[in-house]
């Protein structure tokens, strides 16, 4: 599938990053890095190892033209648009193993993207990572005791629901069952959002 890579929109910070993250808190939709292709799930879709990076992933890379990340999208599936709350352009909703979120801005450029965790511990057809740890399969706490071994500092915030990476923009949601008996916190990650170079 060809996809058309028109020039990136100038950087808006619209929203700050703490904004996005408070939709990270929101219930998901019914619903994973290296990126590419492995076993057929269903007729149509076929498992993916998506890498995030500061830049994006895979084919949608951040700031790339709305109507493009559609286009791009469709490798993983069939996107539908999706608003959320007040934004003021509608983005794209992939649902699969791991549904895909894509949000963009009032420039109909993508600032941020969002994937849901496809199985709260367990492996699934899907897999999302960064930097070689895998953001959903391994417990909250190990992976960011892989993050930090791996030098990326990481800032907590919401009660200790929430973990950034300011160097990269990538925030990570806990949400779901089981939770930790010590801390009372979900074990796992729940969703993950990496955002558009120029927020705070």
């Amino acid at each position: 599938m060809e996809v058309i890579h028109s020039p990136l929109c100038p950087l808006t910070p619209r929203c700050a990053l703490p904004d996005r993250k408070q939709t990270l808190a929101s219930p998901r939709r019914p619903s994973p890095l290296t990126y590419g292709a492995a076993e057929p799930r269903s007729a149509t879709l076929v498992a993916v190892r998506f890498l995030v990076t500061a830049d994006g992933v895979g084919p949608i890379r951040l700031g790339m033209r709305r109507a493009d990340a559609g286009v791009a999208l469709a490798e993983w599936g069939e996107p539908q648009p999706f608003r959320r709350h007040s934004e003021p352009v509608a983005g794209w909703i992939v649902e699969r193993s791991s549904t895909v979120f894509v949000y963009c801005d009032e420039h109909e450029c993508v600032d941020s993207i969002e994937f849901a965790s496809p199985a709260h511990g367990r492996p699934a057809d899907d897999a999302v990572t960064f930097d070689g740890v895998d953001l959903f399969v391994d417990p909250a706490d190990a992976v960011i005791a892989n993050l930090i071994a791996r030098g990326h500092a990481i800032t907590h915030g919401e009660n200790g629901y929430t973990s950034t990476l300011p160097d990269v923009l990538l925030a990570l949601w806990r949400d779901g069952e089981p939770h930790d008996d010590a801390t009372g916190l979900p074990r796992y990650f729940e969703s993950a959002l990496v955002a558009r170079p120029g927020y705070v």
